[in-house]
């Protein structure tokens, strides 16, 4: 019976803390959909994303640059001594959005991980704002750099 009950507590917990990431979008709230950077991207704005990860076993940090001049929206990964720019075509900005949205709907509630990742938005070197991630179950940043800097 003890072995059972252990079982169960252990299945439970790698249930809570060790699931797949989702790439499912979940239902924000219309005021937090109003508030979401790239999909309110004008001519003439920079936005930066700095992402910072910080654990037991790792720091790391690196920058995220956009500009949308001439209606195009041009992207610049700085990160140590590396410096690659792309393009993004407009059919590609919903990926942004849904990469911002799914950042939103981080459920960190969940501990159990020890890196946090946080995510620094700054619009027009003006308005910032931190969001932070400290699940270990979402891996949205690492895919965003995949799809556009292989």
């Amino acid at each position: 019976m003890k072995f059972l009950l252990l079982f169960s507590i252990l299945f439970s917990y790698t249930n809570i803390y060790y699931t797949s990431a989702s790439l499912v979008l979940k239902t924000i709230k219309q005021e937090e959909n109003q508030s979401l950077f790239f999909k309110n991207l004008k001519e003439g704005d920079q936005l930066s994303i700095t992402y910072q990860s910080y654990g037991c076993f790792n720091q790391h940090s690196e920058t995220l640059e956009f500009k949308y001049l001439d209606k195009t929206l041009t992207a610049t990964l700085l990160s140590n001594d590396i410096k690659k720019s792309t393009i993004i075509k407009p059919t590609e900005i919903d990926y942004l959005i849904e990469f911002e949205t799914q950042l939103i709907n981080i459920n960190n509630t969940k501990r159990g991980c020890t890196t946090v990742n946080s995510y620094t938005f700054k619009l027009n070197n003006d308005k910032s704002i931190v969001r932070k991630d400290d699940t270990c179950n979402w891996n949205g940043y690492k895919l965003l750099k995949e799809k556009f800097f292989k």
